[in-house]
C-alpha cells in the first residue's frame, strides 16, 4: 500500500503493538484513530511519543476510549469534514 487516508485499530490491548508496526515515514495516514482504553499508561505514552515524533498531532480522549493523532500537515478542510 502506497497510500492511505485514515486508519482506524480496534486491536483489543494491542494497539501500540500495532501502530508500531507502522514505517509512518513510508505510509503516513492522514488520521489515524487507535483504541486507549485497556493501555498501560506507560504504552499510551509510547503511542503518542511515537505518533508525535512523526508529525502527527495526538488528540487524546481522556474518558473516551479513543484517541485521534492528525497528521500535521492534513488540509484543515478534510480534518473538518467539508
Amino acid at each position: 500500500m502506497s497510500h492511505i487516508d485514515v486508519l482506524q485499530s480496534d486491536a483489543e490491548g494491542c494497539d501500540y503493538d500495532v501502530l508500531k508496526t507502522l514505517d509512518l515515514s513510508e505510509v503516513s495516514p492522514l488520521i489515524i484513530q487507535f483504541e486507549h482504553g485497556q493501555l498501560t499508561r506507560q504504552k499510551i505514552s509510547g503511542a503518542v511519543e511515537y505518533l508525535s515524533t512523526h508529525g502527527y498531532r495526538v488528540l487524546y480522549g481522556g474518558h473516551q476510549t479513543d484517541t485521534l493523532a492528525l497528521r500535521q500537515c492534513a488540509p484543515a478542510a478534510l480534518l473538518l469534514g467539508h
